[in-house]
This record gives structure tokens, sequence and C-alpha cells, in this order.
């Protein structure tokens, strides 16, 4: 049984901070074009994006409340987990003296404010530790940055131990089958233009899912209303048409 309100007088409720509030800060960056909104992209719900206490976002809200309802967070005692990008709020939240976190980022000098030690430089398409290394990979939000996502998700697969878990979080379309992107897109305008943000390098399909089952994986996905049915989106800041995507080795 969960330990959160599941309905506060119709108040915002921050699972991370466990402050109350009128509403969540709307996404305040490009909402993308017309082109773009005609994908209708699952990814993060711009009307709930930011909490006004703590910063943390949709997507790390909603990331730990499903690990935490599914109990997938209780196999994080004693596993080795490789954190990519990572968030604080939800670093912190999960975080114990019975888990091993090794975080890293392509770019680690932007998280040298957070005093996260250690902390490494993680290219996911080239990843610096041995194979079957690691319990866990979180990457949320990360393969829709990366030009060559299959080279990525075969390193994740080959880091992974047997019968570990990728957590692959990635904004996609579920209109499409091919993902859509064009080398000619390459230069952040075009990227914002064409992909909704300026460091996104195209728009996933759903394709997606056979790139990641052909890397080696098993799919586990859950939806919102199966395992977060009284969670309202609204209260607690969450898009309640993002799936949670769990790739077995």
């Amino acid at each position: 049984m969960t330990d959160y309100p599941y309905y506060v007088k119709e108040k915002c409720y921050c699972i991370f901070c466990e402050n109350y509030f009128n509403e969540f800060k709307e996404w305040q960056k490009n909402e993308g074009t017309d082109f773009v909104r005609n994908f209708d992209i699952i990814g993060t719900d711009p009307r709930y994006f930011q909490c006004p206490a703590c910063g943390s976002t949709d997507r790390e809200r909603h990331l730990y409340l499903f690990l935490k309802e599914i109990g997938e967070l209780d196999k994080f005692e004693n596993k080795l987990i490789l954190y990519v990008a990572p968030e604080i709020n939800f670093l912190k939240k999960i975080a114990k003296p019975s888990m091993n976190f090794i975080c890293g980022d392509l770019e680690p000098e932007k998280y040298l404010h957070l005093n996260i030690n250690p902390f490494y430089k993680i290219d996911l398409t080239q990843i610096t530790f041995d194979d079957a290394t690691f319990d866990y990979v979180i990457a949320n939000h990360i393969l829709e940055h990366i030009p060559d996502y299959k080279k990525a998700l075969a390193e994740i697969y080959r880091v992974l131990k047997p019968k570990g878990t990728a957590i692959l979080q990635t904004p996609f379309s579920s209109l499409i089958y091919n993902n859509f992107e064009d080398f000619l897109i390459d230069t952040p305008s075009l990227k914002e233009k064409f992909y909704g943000q300026n460091d996104h390098v195209r728009i996933f399909g759903l394709q997606l899912f056979d790139d990641i089952k052909q890397a080696g994986f098993h799919l586990q996905i859950y939806n919102h209303y199966e395992v977060l049915p009284k969670f309202q989106p609204s209260i607690y800041g969450l898009n309640e048409k993002e799936n949670l995507i769990l790739a077995r080795k």
C-alpha cells in the first residue's frame, strides 16, 4: 500500500519534497511547432512539469512511483546501479547505504555542484566498464539525445549482468513506426523545429521497441492506469500517457 495521499482537496503534491501547492510549473521552453505537435509525442507533460519547491520534474516523479508501486525499488537492495544523467531528487529519494550507485554523464562538469561522488564521464555508446558489471542501468530520457542509439542499446546490454534490467524512458510517438530523423536537421534551431527540442536528434516511433528487442532485451511495459490508477496526474504532476519501459536481459 502506498504511503502517499491520493487526493488532497485538489491541491498539488510533490512526492519528493512533500509540499502542497496550487499548481506545478509549466514547461518554460519551446513546446514545439505545429509540425512536432502532429506527432503527439509521449514524453513530458508541459502542464505539470516542475515542482515549484524542489524543482523535480514529472518524468522523475513518475519513474519513482512506477518503480515503487511494482516493487522494483525493493530489488535495488545490494545491487550495482549505473545511473546516467542522474536526477538529483530521484537519486536522493531512493539512495540507501545498501545500494551502490555509479553516476555519470557525457558532460560530467554539469554535475559538479551536486557533489555526487564518484561521478564518471559516461558515453553510452562506449561505456568504460567490463561486461556484465551492473544489475541496473537507468537512462531516463537519454536515448533521444544519442545519434547512434542502437550502439548505446548494445553497450547497455553488454554491461548488464544476466537478468539485469535497463530503465529506458524515452519520448516517442505511437502514430508512426519508423523513427523520424534526417541528417540535414543538424542545427539547434532545426532540431527544435522538427524534433521539439534543440538537443534531440530524432522523434522515435514504435520502431524503438523492436530495436530494444533486437538488442537482446525482453520488454516489460507498464501502463499508468494499470499501476497508478489512484494517482491523479494533475495532483501529483505526472504524464498519464507515459509508460514504464523496462528492458530485461
